[in-house]
C-alpha cells in the first residue's frame, strides 16, 4: 500500500477571516503562515503581491479601487500567472518569488 503525506502551506489575509480561519486552525494544532508574515511591507492579502500597474491590468482592483474578491476571477487568474508571468513588473515577480521561496523552504 501507498501513503502520501501531506502537510500543506497554507496562506491567509489578514483581514477579519483570515484571522478567524487561523484561529479555527490553530485549534486543529494546524500552523497556517499569513501573507504579511511572507511578503512584509505592510502587505496583508494576496492581492497585495500584485503591483498596482498590474492589479489594474488584471482586474484585481476594480475601477473604483476596491478589491475584485470574486473567487472565480482568483482561480482563473492563478492558472494564468505562468503564462503572463514575463509580462508582470519587477514587483510582482519579486513577491511572487517570496511565495515560491516560502512554500519550498516549508
Amino acid at each position: 500500500m501507498i501513503s502520501i503525506e501531506c502537510n500543506p502551506t497554507i496562506f491567509t489575509d489578514s483581514d477579519y477571516a483570515g484571522e478567524e480561519f487561523r484561529k479555527a486552525a490553530e485549534a486543529k494544532h494546524v500552523s497556517p503562515s499569513s501573507i504579511a508574515e511572507v511578503l512584509g511591507n505592510g502587505r496583508k492579502v494576496m492581492e497585495d503581491a500584485f503591483s498596482a500597474a498590474d492589479a489594474e491590468k488584471l482586474g484585481i482592483k476594480t475601477k473604483d479601487g476596491d478589491l475584485n474578491k470574486k473567487f472565480n476571477h482568483a482561480a482563473c487568474l492563478s492558472y494564468k500567472i505562468p503564462e503572463i508571468y514575463d509580462s508582470l513588473d519587477e514587483e510582482t515577480k519579486t513577491n511572487i518569488m517570496k511565495i515560491i521561496d516560502y512554500v519550498i523552504n516549508q
